[in-house]
């Protein structure tokens, strides 16, 4: 399936409204977050997380097809766990 989600890569912009990170690529937010109410504010670090994902993605089929070259392994990839992580990133499961 193709991917239909923004290209990379993103990034971490200047801080939005309430100081709340923003990740896009250089046209289009793809996400603002809002900080907890915690005491952790995890607000920052998701956001890095987030804007790393396009990297992730890519990197995981870069070894999604390495492994299906080398080991060839056919219908076993349905129960590999970097497919199915790649599934749920287009959204397919």
């Amino acid at each position: 399936m193709k991917e239909k989600f923004t290209k990379g890569p993103w990034r971490l912009a200047p801080m939005g409204p309430n100081n709340c990170p923003i990740v896009g690529n250089e046209t289009t937010m793809v996400c603002m977050i809002s900080d907890s109410v915690d005491e952790d504010r995890n607000a920052i670090h998701d956001a890095h997380l987030i804007a790393a994902a396009p990297d992730m993605y890519e990197a995981l089929k870069v070894a999604c097809d390495s492994l299906q070259y080398n080991t060839m392994c056919g219908n076993k990839c349905q129960h590999c766990e970097i497919y199915k992580t790649l599934k749920k990133a287009r959204g397919e499961s």
